[in-house]
């Protein structure tokens, strides 16, 4: 058996492994490759295979070897951050950058030291994060803050970019700076009880009352129907009719009510309203939604000091005009990122 690139330190009665390559000799003609790593359990430390690569002839170790080290590398990566190991990058980037509006001292760094370390959107959490605090939808996880960021940062994602769950997963990590396990997400959905999703209606509902000065009077809707790659019936999915001919698989119908001004229940929808009322304009959702996209900061890090800075990109006249209906202010020069959320 032998063991690739090992990394065994032992440091204050602690091991500090990381993950490395095994091949081991099976039957004196083949060879296994797996990617171990070293796990403490109380006070005994093993080892665990957590991936196995490939069985193959000796002759073929070497380019599997290669590949195993690819493996490793990817999944090094996505344990942790490539810049903090903290799945709140994007809110110290919008609290740092609070705090250094109206602060005009300058900064001494040496833009030689400087580095780019990553980029990452933060239009969508300063604009429908605030907005999503405003409407009080946080208030329905009060009791779990965990399953409260999560779906916090899920709506963002989903409005900036409406995608699968583990895609959504990926567009956080991506363009977020936000590091969510796919199996949170799945935690996070497992959590909203009837109870919770009809507080969520309510809490939308009255959101978009609140909008008109009138009372509502009349609602239009409208349906569709989805299906899911399965040929059997249970409590949410029935045979019947499909628009995508698919009357043999599980069908979910859905219904959606929008009032005479064509508003939704949608954070979108409530947003777009908005800009109307104070501007005279008119936004469309993917209007709204590409601007607030372009509204990205670049985090460099001081290879002297390995301090943080921020450098935010120069919102456009729209982008301004959809802070201002909030009235949020965007810092638009650089600045120190600190620690604090």
């Amino acid at each position: 058996m032998d063991e690739i690139s090992p990394c065994r330190l032992y440091k204050n009665g602690l091991y500090l492994c990381g993950m490395y390559i095994r091949t081991r000799k099976r039957d004196n003609i083949k060879v296994t490759i797996t990617i171990v790593e070293t796990v403490r359990t109380g006070d005994k430390v093993h080892q665990k295979t957590v991936r196995t690569v490939a069985t193959v002839f000796a002759e073929e170790v070497a380019r599997f070897v290669a590949v195993a080290e690819h493996i490793k590398a990817e999944m090094e990566a996505t344990r942790t951050s490539r810049l903090f190991p903290t799945p709140t990058l994007t809110e110290m980037v919008i609290s740092s950058g609070k705090r250094s509006i109206g602060d005009d001292s300058p900064l001494a760094v040496n833009l030689r030291a400087m580095r780019e370390e990553y980029r990452m959107v933060t239009g969508i959490h300063e604009i429908y994060g605030s907005l999503y605090d405003e409407t009080g939808l946080s208030r329905v996880f009060k009791s779990c803050p965990v399953s409260r960021r999560v779906m916090k940062d899920v709506v963002m994602a989903r409005l900036a970019r409406p995608c699968s769950k583990r895609s959504t997963a990926k567009l956080l990590e991506r363009d977020f700076g936000t590091s969510i396990a796919l199996e949170k997400i799945y935690r996070m959905l497992d959590t909203l009880s009837e109870q919770k999703i009809s507080r969520l209606q309510d809490i939308c509902r009255q959101h978009s009352k609140g909008l008109f000065a009138d009372e509502i009077k009349i609602m239009f809707y409208d349906c569709t129907t989805l299906y899911f790659e399965s040929f059997t019936e249970d409590e949410l999915r029935s045979f019947g009719y499909s628009k995508d001919h698919k009357f043999n698989q599980g069908q979910v119908l859905l219904a959606l009510m929008v009032t005479r001004e064509g508003l939704p229940v949608a954070l979108i929808r409530f947003l777009q309203y908005r800009i109307r009322q104070k501007t005279g304009e008119c936004f469309s959702p993917e209007r709204i939604r590409e601007e607030l996209y372009r509204i990205q900061d670049s985090i460099l890090i001081n290879t002297v000091d390995n301090n943080k800075y921020v450098v935010p990109s120069k919102p456009s006249k729209d982008a301004i005009k959809i802070y201002q209906v909030l009235n949020k202010k965007r810092e638009v020069t650089p600045f120190r990122l600190t620690a604090e959320v």
